[in-house]
C-alpha cells in the first residue's frame, strides 16, 4: 500500500510543508513530492529515494531538495538535515532541518 508523509522545513527565518506521495508502482522517479509553489519556486517533481536521502526533483538537472536521513521506513517525529539547491521561491535556499510531522 502507497503511503503519504508530511515534513516541516525549517530555515532559522521561515518553515514550510512538503508532501510526499509514494508511488504503488515501485519503481524510481515513480513517487511525487508538492509543495507550495510561492515557497519554494516550483509545484513539486519526482522523488528520488536512496538509502540515506531522499532527493526531491526539480524537472532540471538539478534537484530541488536534498533530505538527508529520510527514507521510507522514517518514523513520525524523525528528523534531519536537508539542502534546497534550487533557486526561486520564498523559503530560503541552501541549509534547512526537516520534521516528520504525520504518515497516511
Amino acid at each position: 500500500m502507497a503511503k503519504s508523509w508530511s515534513i516541516k522545513c525549517e530555515s532559522p527565518s521561515e518553515s514550510s510543508t512538503i508532501h510526499i506521495s509514494e508511488a504503488s508502482i515501485p519503481l524510481p522517479y515513480y513517487s511525487s513530492w508538492s509543495a507550495d509553489p510561492n515557497e519554494w519556486g516550483l509545484n513539486g517533481g519526482a522523488v528520488n529515494w536512496t538509502d540515506a536521502a531522499c532527493v526531491l526533483g526539480s524537472g532540471t538537472a538539478t534537484p530541488a531538495a536534498r533530505l538527508e536521513g529520510f527514507t521510507k521506513t522514517s518514523s513520525v517525529d524523525d528528523s534531519g538535515s536537508g539542502d534546497k539547491l534550487t533557486l526561486g521561491g520564498s523559503f530560503s535556499d541552501g541549509k534547512f532541518t526537516w520534521t516528520l510531522e504525520s504518515i497516511s
